[in-house]
């Protein structure tokens, strides 16, 4: 199958610019006196709504250890 050379141009510049935006997202200092808020849908078993109604499950578990590790403040919505 070939991509036609409008298409092509628009993988090469997504390709590139991922590096590039990764990269600058990752020098930008995090604000550790900020509140992150985050989002997560119900979608058993790996995330969930418990019985009090707050998120539950091992990606909500994983995704706050690492936030608790880095020092980050997270507000689940």
């Amino acid at each position: 199958m070939s991509l036609s050379p409008r298409l092509r141009k628009s993988v090469l510049v997504i390709a590139l610019s991922i590096p590039v935006i990764a990269y600058w997202r990752l020098r930008q200092p995090i604000d550790l006196t900020r509140v992150y808020r985050i989002g997560f849908e119900s979608s058993p078993p790996r995330q969930f709504v418990d019985p009090d109604g707050k998120p539950a499950g091992p990606i909500i578990d994983m995704t706050a250890e690492a936030a608790r590790r880095a020092g980050i403040r997270l507000e689940w919505v």
